[in-house]
């Protein structure tokens, strides 16, 4: 494996980045650990709704979306036409997904990065609007965006009493 940066990422043989098995320790003493590429993706594959960030005429937008994985792909359900759609055609994105508890003020959140793609294959469009995923803005048709992840990074909040161990 081969630095990407030099805190600690690197780069698997699967294009993903796993960042190393680091603890961060919060200012009101709670651990934040990183998450291993592996609970990253089933944390990932565990959400249906997202958060898309992208650029829009040179400034950041990030904008929710429903989503589901299809292989190392995370694909999105878009409006026809749209200027997400426009806008994220062949561009870099980052996709984030996260779950709180917020009395006990824990989490976590995986964050992929990776260039995003119309989605070509009518069968496997017919096959997502057949699974029910649809834009997040009603729409009576959906196209279909695929983020191809080249880096994938999770955290997890932990309790006050927790020591780290994910």
């Amino acid at each position: 494996m081969s630095s990407l940066r030099g805190d600690g990422a690197t780069r698997s043989a699967g294009a993903s980045v796993l960042m190393g098995a680091s603890l961060h320790l919060t200012c009101d003493g709670r651990w934040l650990p990183t998450l291993d590429t592996a609970e990253s993706w089933e944390r990932l594959r565990s959400q249906r709704v997202g958060r898309l960030a992208y650029t829009d005429a040179v400034l950041p937008a990030v904008v929710p979306v429903n989503f589901t994985v299809v292989g190392t792909d995370v694909v999105i359900a878009a409006t026809p036409g749209d200027k997400v759609t426009a806008a994220v055609r062949g561009a870099v994105v980052a996709f984030e997904v996260d779950q709180t508890d917020p009395v006990t003020r824990t989490g976590w959140s995986v964050t992929v990065v990776g260039p995003a793609r119309l989605l070509a294959d009518p069968h496997l469009a017919a096959q997502l609007r057949e699974d029910g995923l649809v834009p997040w803005a009603p729409s009576p048709v959906a196209t279909y965006l695929a983020v191809s992840v080249q880096v994938i990074a999770g955290r997890r909040l932990t309790e006050d009493d927790d020591d780290g161990q994910v």
